[in-house]
């Protein structure tokens, strides 16, 4: 009987010592998982918006409304929309100019070319690059983790495709 009396507690300590490491790889793994989803949501929504953009450059409103119904619930989503024209011999090349103003999480964006804002800042042409930029800030849970890192990581997606329509 003296091994028993002499370990008495050994897995209360052990307990002790290990619960606090799976629980930080545990909420680790939450918060890699955020990241993730949150990266594919910027990367979707730049891809979905790009696409609409392509065919229709100058709605804002509807740009805006195809991300927002991509990226639900935050609050601090920035997109960029820009265009680029077709290199000619005179400009090998152009420079990217913003299209739209700047995007608010707080407004719910419609898809009605008739109500919407409708962009000026440049005159799109078929062939021009139209880029739409998202970027989401994640905050993380883990608090060591996010000490480290400064509390948030900042994904971003980013599409390009070329103009094909553009409406009269």
């Amino acid at each position: 009987m003296p091994w028993r009396e002499t370990s008495r507690g050994q897995a209360a300590v052990e307990f002790a010592l290990i619960v606090p490491v799976f629980m930080l790889l545990l909420v680790g793994l939450l918060d890699v998982g955020r990241v993730v989803f949150a990266s594919n949501d910027a990367s979707h929504a730049s891809r979905d918006a790009t696409r609409f953009a392509s065919v229709s450059p100058l709605d804002c409103d509807s740009i805006f409304y195809v991300i927002q119904h991509q990226i639900q619930g935050s609050a601090s989503v920035t997109v960029t929309v820009s265009y680029r024209a077709i290199p000619s011999s005179s400009n090998q090349n152009p420079s990217w100019t913003n299209v739209c103003p700047a995007y608010n999480p707080a407004i719910t964006y419609d898809n009605d070319p008739s109500t919407g804002t409708m962009s000026n800042a440049v005159t799109p042409m078929v062939g021009g690059e139209i880029r739409v930029v998202v970027t989401n800030p994640v905050s993380l849970a883990t608090p060591l983790v996010s000490n480290l890192l400064g509390g948030t990581i900042t994904v971003r997606g980013s599409s390009d495709m070329s103009v094909t329509f553009v409406p009269s």
